[in-house]
């Protein structure tokens, strides 16, 4: 069993490190705890939580983002455990308000359960509308009202689909379910047994009180009312890195505090589950965490990154090895390489003392048979040549020299066919398309080396016919604003082999028609204009003119407005530079040399 001595040269070289990696990342805030399974190790505080000077120490409060929902979960299995609920109930038997507009049939809505919630399989999108036309931000109850008004993303229970929203729908059922509100429940049922003393999931709670870090982007600072938000179940949970040690130890634990259950086994068994698992895969986001299987030699490493306004978290631990880690920190800018790196030279260094080597990853192509190269003729490999998408990624697959090759993470990848749908390569060991009927390509779906799976949507190629290109689709064509606290981004319409197409900083979606002002992205997005207004499920994006003068007038007339914020001028050129106005970004460029 490790104790604070056998960590004591890792510690000493964090001590050191940290501050200078800080330093060089312009990271204000940073809070770190290591833990094992007689309770926290070792926690420290560095930097600043706010432009006040406050300093940051383990127990300062930061949002955890996305870490929220390993404590909704566990939420949830403890209502489980109490036998009020079980994990394959339908939502709509204890919330049954749920409802959504659907292109899949009007049953779907009594399909989903809470196991689709929670492992984000429920064919939800991702985020809802959060814009406030008032002066406060809209609460719980206006949230979930909206939530009630938006399109359905796939089919209840065929794919992956990251959503934040179910687990907020998780949170609403869960006060049916108990008779008490989110809160109560979570400090009834989760904080107050496990110790997490300073723990809230009210944001404006924790803003208002002491040692709370406030979250900053560059050299901005977030307001209280862009830093509040009714996420209470999917990503504005407050906590401290002394705090959720505690939650990490009672895992390393068996599911015991103190020698008492806190959960049963089989409802650990749950967590680290890969749900819905394809054959060789090794890695997913599972009930709340992300599970991974093939990190030396196949233990199981829990872990997930959260983010907010401004803010950072990350959380890991091997329950088996009984060792954990969990830091905050108050910069979105530069944060992930720094967090990235101290979590690695923690893993290290832990997996070693423990196991005194460290064991070589799994790679799955080991385990999938060899099959016999085929050959496949030019019209099948230019059908599934185009460019496939999802949330977090878009690839371009191009037919090459009687193949198909994409970049994979930087890295060229040729393909070598095993069928007319299935492919492999050297760093990839299985590629699968699926086809609709007609033979066009709906899906491809990637399983790398680590077990892990990727599924994109389809959003065009060589082999599609010209789009219609309707004159009454200019209306829609030009540059689209969404404000996020202390800057702003924008998007672009135009149109592009025929077809309207939604223009992003990275790419962008083909626009499918569903009906007059009405489309989808191919990954299923909602997109609806209105005279004024581009409406995407997490929020509304207005209309406006862009240009190089805009600028230029804004740095004379008002040098404070966001989108004079340097995010933001990045934003504007790059989407200025995406939709072929070089001119107008070579001079902001210049502007900004300048300044």
């Amino acid at each position: 069993m490790l104790m604070e001595s056998d960590i004591s040269t890792l510690v000493n070289e964090l001590k050191k490190e940290v501050p200078q990696k800080m330093a060089s990342s312009k990271i204000d805030g940073f809070s770190l705890a290591i833990t094992g399974k007689t309770g926290k190790l070792w926690s420290k505080g560095f930097g600043q939580a706010d432009h006040k000077g406050n300093t940051v120490s383990s127990q300062t409060l930061f949002m955890i983002g996305s870490l929220s929902k390993a404590y909704t979960s566990t939420a949830f299995l403890r209502a489980m455990q109490a036998g009020l609920v079980r994990l394959d109930d339908r939502l709509i038997d204890y919330y049954p308000e749920f409802n959504w507009k659907t292109r899949y049939g009007g049953d779907q809505r009594e399909e989903v359960t809470f196991r689709h919630l929670l492992t984000h399989w429920g064919g939800l999108q991702h985020n809802a509308n959060l814009k406030s036309t008032e002066a406060d931000p809209i609460d719980f109850l206006e949230y979930m009202r909206r939530v009630n008004g938006m399109w359905q993303k796939y089919p209840v229970g065929t794919r992956f689909s990251y959503s934040n929203i179910g687990y907020d729908l998780v949170a609403a059922a869960l006060q049916r379910i108990t008779g008490q509100s989110f809160e109560d429940w979570m400090q009834e049922q989760v904080y107050e047994p496990l110790g997490m003393k300073r723990s809230t999931t009210v944001a404006s709670q924790a803003l208002r009180g002491s040692d709370v870090a406030r979250g900053h982007f560059g050299g901005s600072e977030f307001s209280f009312h862009d830093t509040v938000s009714p996420q209470i179940a999917s990503g504005t949970q407050y906590s401290s890195v002394d705090d959720m040690s505690n939650f990490i130890a009672m895992h390393l634990n068996g599911g015991k505090v103190n020698g008492e259950t806190f959960l049963e086994k089989s409802l650990l068994d749950e967590v680290y589950r890969i749900p819905y698992r394809d054959q060789y895969q090794l890695m997913a986001i599972g009930m709340g965490i992300g599970v991974r299987r093939f990190n030396y030699g196949g233990q199981l490493l829990l872990s997930f990154f959260g983010d907010g306004p401004g803010y950072i978290s990350l959380h890991q631990l091997m329950p088996d090895l009984g060792i954990g880690w969990v830091m905050s920190c108050n910069q979105a800018m530069n944060s992930f390489q720094l967090m990235g790196g101290v979590a690695k030279k923690i893993e290290e260094y832990m997996v070693k003392a423990k196991l005194g080597e460290l064991p070589s990853d799994l790679d799955v192509a080991d385990q999938i048979p060899k099959r016999e190269q085929v050959t496949l003729d030019a019209d099948n490999l230019n059908r599934l040549s185009g460019k496939y998408v999802s949330r977090m990624t878009k690839i371009q697959v191009e037919h090459l020299d009687g193949s198909l090759s994409f970049k994979w993470k930087g890295e060229p990848n040729h393909l070598v066919a095993l069928s007319g749908t299935e492919f492999t390569s050297k760093i990839i060991p299985l590629v699968k398309f699926r086809l609709d009927e007609k033979g066009r390509p709906l899906t491809l779906k990637i399983l790398s080396s680590n077990g892990n799976t990727t599924v994109l949507d389809y959003d065009g190629g060589l082999a599609d016919p010209e789009g219609p290109a309707k004159p009454e689709w200019d209306k829609y064509l030009g540059y689209y604003r969404r404000d996020y606290g202390v800057l702003c981004w924008y998007y672009a319409v135009s149109i592009v082999d025929g077809y309207l197409f939604l223009v992003t900083e990275g790419d962008g979606f083909r626009l499918i028609e569903d009906e007059a002002g009405m489309f989808f992205t191919s990954d299923a997005q909602s997109v609806q204009f209105t005279d004024a207004s581009m409406i995407l499920p997490d929020w509304v994006y207005e209309k406006e003119e862009l240009s190089s003068e805009l600028i230029q007038g804004l740095m004379k007339t008002d040098p404070n407005d966001i989108r004079l914020h340097k995010s933001s001028l990045d934003s504007i050129v790059s989407i200025l530079e995406r939709t072929g106005k070089n001119d107008d970004a070579n001079m902001i460029k210049e502007l900004l040399d300048n300044s």
